[in-house]
């Protein structure tokens, strides 16, 4: 494969658009996995039937993973002589600034509602002491690692290969739920919970190699039809619907940490790439811009208001809908209002802090 200067003078708007659009739809599918405020029984079948008809948006996490070692290998390529030790400095001081803000502030509310510090510091660890905390730690952790994997090359061949690592490490843990002689396994893999970047390293990998052949895959995306590409779509999110039903069925309803131990979260990134790589501004409307911009730049206050706002939600819906069981239209309708108010709450007070001059913990 020919490797072309990507993002250049020429292309360089196009591909910022899809980048900001990507973020866009992803912190939007984010806030939907967090928008039911009622108990949930995985026994119940309307409970499962929602979840398993959401899966496909489960692209969301995979795709914002890429998407940041993407802008972090641009941002390297941009200053290629400066020292691993400056960069990774300033790397990891520009994410610790957020997660900390965040973790003082989830651990004050935590702390003002009962919690002792023994409860909040295993929740730290393990990515939850706000709904979606764990994407910070793996942050952290990958971008170590980028430092040292970017050195690499990075061809088709070796990039297939790690794919495949990825794949049976996937395929093993789900192996490893189907059995109880297991069961020793998959509890040390709960109790680690979602930070654990055997789930994650794979999204490093392409983020690194989307940006070195970013024309070509700008190229390729050309000479693919609407059809066909709405085709890859189809089939990604009937494969997500297959095996989101599997893992239900395999974990008994208690998925997590296991929501992205999925082939078909792999297959997300190429497919999901290869059709918005050459979006542009002039085919969607104004204020739909306008939206996509606003979601982008905010996306990562979304996330973490989102988060904190979700839990404290849940909390009151537990309280007053203990004892409630809802049927599948109750629970979809409360679903999407729940989605719509989650995400403009959420925005909202990320602009509200960027105006209050909190900028670095939002954006």
């Amino acid at each position: 494969m020919v490797k072309i200067n990507a993002l250049d003078a020429k292309t360089k708007p196009n591909k910022i658009f899809f980048v900001d659009f990507l973020k866009a739809i992803s912190i939007t599918a984010v806030v939907s996995y967090h928008s039911i405020f009622v108990p949930i029984y995985p026994d119940e079948s309307s409970y499962m039937i929602l979840d398993v008809l959401f899966a496909p948006l489960r692209f969301c996490v995979p795709v914002l993973l890429t998407l940041s070692f993407l802008l972090s290998e641009r941002g390297f390529a941009k200053k290629p002589h400066q020292s691993i030790t400056s960069s990774l400095r300033k790397r990891l001081t520009r994410l610790s600034i957020p997660t900390l803000f965040w973790v003082i502030v989830a651990s004050s509310l935590k702390l003002l509602t009962g919690n002792s510090l023994t409860d909040i510091v295993p929740q730290i660890l393990q990515g939850e002491i706000f709904t979606g905390f764990y994407y910070l730690l793996v942050i952290f952790q990958l971008t170590i690692l980028f430092f040292f994997i970017r050195r690499l090359t990075i061809n088709k061949n070796n990039l297939s290969g790690l794919i495949g690592l990825q794949a049976i490490i996937f395929l093993l843990i789900q192996l490893a739920l189907c059995s109880e002689q297991y069961s020793g396994v998959t509890l040390v893999l709960r109790s680690i919970d979602r930070p654990l970047i055997i789930y994650w390293f794979i999204y490093l990998i392409l983020g690194i190699f989307i940006y070195r052949n970013l024309n070509y895959l700008s190229y390729l995306s050309e000479k693919i039809n609407l059809l066909v590409k709405l085709l890859l779509i189809l089939i990604y999110a009937f494969a997500c619907f297959l095996e989101n039903g599997w893992l239900f069925k395999i974990t008994e309803g208690d998925i997590p940490p296991f929501d992205y131990v999925m082939l078909s979260c792999l297959l997300s990134v190429p497919v999901i790439f290869i059709c918005c790589v050459n979006l542009t501004e002039e085919q969607f409307a104004p204020k739909l811009n306008a939206a996509i911009s606003l979601l982008s730049k905010y996306s990562l206050g979304i996330f973490c208001f989102n988060g904190i706002i979700s839990q404290v939600f849940l909390s009151f819906g537990t309280k007053l809908f203990s004892e409630t069981i809802f049927n599948f239209p109750e629970l979809l309708i409360m679903k999407l209002l729940g989605w719509i108010g989650l995400l403009a709450i959420s925005l909202g007070l990320s602009m509200l802090f960027n105006r209050l001059g909190l900028k670095n913990v939002v954006c």
